[in-house]
């Protein structure tokens, strides 16, 4: 297990990060963005030293793994790991989805993330008390995040300035509103529940709304808001895990596989396991096979991992 500096600069299409250099700002360590348009390297367990880190999932899904514990993440989810903390996604392909995440160096000084006493204090303060392993944050904080990324970007130092006022602004909301309960609620917990046990049948909207005691376009918004996904997108991508132990099994045809799930068709099961993945079935099970990043074919088809995380 390797200490990840995590300071290097990128620039690339599809993931850029921005080192402390290039951010000017005492303590922010680097902020990166990456979209991963299939499925990319496992990523190794590693930690940051004195360093916390923030993963803010966009969209897709993530997963990762601290102290024998599995996290999934969706879109509008925030993922904590502490200073010093081992963490990494269990050997599991990082798949499909879009992110944000940054690192604060927690070396106690006088002008934290750019601010003066007593304020540099106060953040200070919250940044270290902070709790919570995982947290949601709600589309007005995400663009907050998202715009000062942006800004971040530009070599104009007037737009750094905003970026900074931006970045400050969803810190300071995220840890004000840490002991806020945003627990998902009781009604779209029972559709979770009844969606986790009855996986592999064909699962309609009327029956989960029944459940619910909502309306089928009020369960559709609120799952949304609380879960950052819609409720088709949830229940393929808990079928497309399902899917990842039965195709362990050699002796499980992908086709039986699909019709074991209820998809209508094994090309459906493979083109929603492959937007989840970034694999078809069968490039996967030969992946896992193997225990490689090559499918057998002479193909690589894993983009290197996106930083250190």
């Amino acid at each position: 297990m390797t200490d990840c500096l995590d300071d290097n600069y990128v620039w690339e299409k599809d993931f850029k990060k921005l080192n402390k250099q290039h951010i000017m700002i005492p303590s922010l360590h680097m902020i990166a963005r990456a979209t991963l348009n299939r499925a990319s390297d496992p990523l190794s367990e590693h930690y940051h030293r004195n360093r916390l880190e923030f993963v803010i999932v966009i969209n897709g899904h993530q997963q990762y793994s601290v102290n024998g514990h599995t996290y999934h993440l969706f879109g509008q989810d925030v993922f904590t790991t502490f200073p010093n903390e081992p963490h990494g996604n269990n050997n599991s392909h990082q798949a499909v989805c879009e992110f944000i995440w940054f690192q604060i160096d927690m070396t106690r000084c006088s002008n934290f993330l750019g601010l003066a006493p007593p304020l540099s204090d106060l953040l200070y303060e919250k940044l270290s008390n902070y709790k919570k392993r995982t947290h949601k944050v709600d589309s007005s904080e995400l663009l907050l995040l998202m715009q000062s990324f942006d800004c971040f970007c530009s070599k104009d130092p007037a737009w750094k300035l905003l970026g900074h006022s931006l970045f400050l602004s969803f810190l300071t909301r995220l840890t004000l509103t840490e002991n806020i309960s945003q627990d998902i609620s009781s009604d779209i917990q029972r559709a979770i529940d009844y969606i986790q046990e009855n996986i592999t049948e064909f699962i309609n909207f009327s029956t989960i709304s029944e459940v619910c005691n909502l309306s089928v376009s009020r369960l559709k918004t609120k799952f949304k808001e609380q879960m950052g996904i819609t409720p088709r997108e949830y229940i393929n991508s808990q079928k497309v895990e399902y899917a990842k132990n039965m195709l362990m099994d050699e002796n499980c045809s992908i086709t039986d596989i699909a019709f074991d799930l209820n998809f209508s068709s094994s090309n459906y099961f493979s083109s929603v396991f492959k937007q989840f993945t970034g694999f078809t079935p069968s490039q996967y099970r030969d992946l896992v096979s193997h225990g490689s990043d090559d499918t057998g074919s002479g193909t690589n088809l894993l983009p290197r991992q996106p930083g250190c995380l």
